[in-house]
């Protein structure tokens, strides 16, 4: 039977007083330096809902959240104190966590709260209930739990697998071994295998029948010019964030999830993030392959043009946000391209990319990869590939471009237009861009001496 009995919004104004009296000290600066306790507490009686903690009748932990306004559904965590003698016991987490239940109940989006940029215990108990850093007010963090992803999760793990039965198991221990304070779903699409990958999923699923959500094809999609992710797997994601990591791959930080959804958290105008990767072959042994020489053109911020002179974004290591990914991904016509290189330019036309520079993941490099196929190196595929992006890019991109960048989108645009693909309609478009893009005639005498060919 716990020592502690907790209740809401039944301690009265005397109780409420004698206890903040009592934890006056414990704040910084003291609570009575700035605020009159008599009436603060009669302000939290009047207008908070309080959640208590008590130990005999005595009033140890108390959370005063205003829970009042109706129209925006945004509550306001005033005060969260426990008594010096009592700390350390679970009771501050436990009555935040009846908190956001609380709030959730009377069906409110978010909590905020203050906290002092010193306070590194307050702050690490906020963040494993689920609050994150929003910005800064004076000496303080303004910090906010996000409470609909507390009704299901707010990063979808989106895991695409085909005959990776030798690798499988350590990607998916590298999902569990995932450390964060929000909830988050494994979303694994099985495409028809044949050598026990799908007995390894329906393992973990037995295991973890809540987080894990599993589709198992009896014919592979995949051979039939299907795109998994877009058909499959983003559609169900519930997630704000999507994490993506195919079968052969896996995740070695285990803080890698947190790091980069509380970044997006706090950086609105990014869209994607991106870390380095250890390259490794089928047995886990580290190689150097000098192919896979990308590390020097990692970059952070408007790289748009940067991609389009080639994809150096790790697929095993991007978090994305949802809401980025284009409605004409999922178009069912689009078979061309190679879908991730795709997504990182069209989600690069309006947003900034962020570049972790720490490893985080295990790259696997095998014979049958798909980005060493000849389908990748299709000049067909890549001129589709090239031509929709940079139609998205002359429809939607709204920034002032420094002429380098004009010079880089005239290049590729100029090398699309005589390529020996397209109907007329499309090579009308791309001379609409090139006039668009022209970066006048210095700008064209310096794409003809480049050495770099698009």
């Amino acid at each position: 039977m716990s020592l502690y009995s907790h209740t809401i919004n039944q301690a009265k104004y005397e109780d409420i007083e004698r206890h903040l009296i009592k934890c006056s000290k414990l704040f910084s600066p003291a609570l009575d330096t700035y605020v009159s306790i008599p009436e603060y507490s009669r302000k939290i009686r009047d207008n908070a809902v309080t959640v208590e903690a008590w130990h005999s009748d005595e009033l140890i932990g108390l959370v005063a959240c205003y829970l009042n306004n109706d129209r925006t559904h945004e509550g306001y965590i005033t005060n969260v104190s426990v008594i010096y003698e009592y700390q350390g016991k679970g009771i501050a987490e436990h009555l935040i966590n009846n908190t956001i239940k609380e709030a959730l109940r009377k069906s409110f989006k978010t909590l905020s709260l203050e906290v002092e940029l010193d306070n590194k215990y307050a702050i690490k108990l906020y963040r494993k209930t689920g609050f994150v850093v929003k910005g800064r007010l004076g000496n303080k963090y303004l910090m906010a739990s996000r409470l609909l992803e507390k009704k299901g999760a707010l990063l979808s793990i989106c895991c695409v697998t085909y005959n990776h039965a030798e690798y499988l198991r350590d990607t998916i221990e590298g999902f569990l071994l995932q450390k964060t304070d929000f909830p988050l779903e494994i979303l694994i699409h099985d495409d028809a295998s044949i050598d026990g990958t799908t007995e390894i999923i329906k393992e973990y699923e037995r295991k973890y029948p809540d987080n894990f959500k599993p589709i198992f094809q009896k014919e592979n999609q995949y051979s039939q010019g299907r795109g998994i992710s877009a058909t499959y797997q983003f559609p169900r994601a519930r997630g704000k964030y999507i994490a993506i990591c195919e079968g052969d791959d896996y995740w070695i930080d285990p803080h890698k999830l947190q790091k980069e959804v509380d970044f997006l958290e706090n950086n609105a105008e990014f869209g994607l993030v991106f870390s380095d990767v250890k390259i490794i072959d089928k047995n886990n042994n580290s190689i150097k392959n000098n192919a896979y020489n990308i590390r020097r053109r990692y970059k952070s911020g408007w790289i748009f043009t940067d991609l389009l002179k080639g994809n150096f974004v790790n697929t095993c290591t991007v978090v994305l946000r949802k809401d980025l990914i284009p409605s004409s991904m999922y178009n069912s016509d689009m078979k061309w391209f190679i879908y991730d290189y795709w997504l990182w330019m069209r989600i690069a036309i309006n947003s900034k990319i962020y570049f972790m520079n720490e490893v985080t993941s295990a790259y696997r490099i095998l014979d049958n990869s798909v980005s060493h196929s000849p389908a990748f190196k299709d000049r067909r595929r890549s001129y589709y590939l090239f031509s929709d992006v940079l139609e998205a890019f002359g429809n939607e991109n709204k920034r002032a471009l420094a002429r380098e960048e004009e010079e880089i989108i005239t290049r590729k645009l100029i090398s699309l237009f005589f390529q020996p693909y397209g109907s007329l309609g499309q090579k009308l478009r791309l001379i609409s861009l090139i006039a668009k893009y022209f970066p006048g005639l210095l700008g064209f005498i310096h794409i003809l001496k480049s050495k770099y060919l698009p």
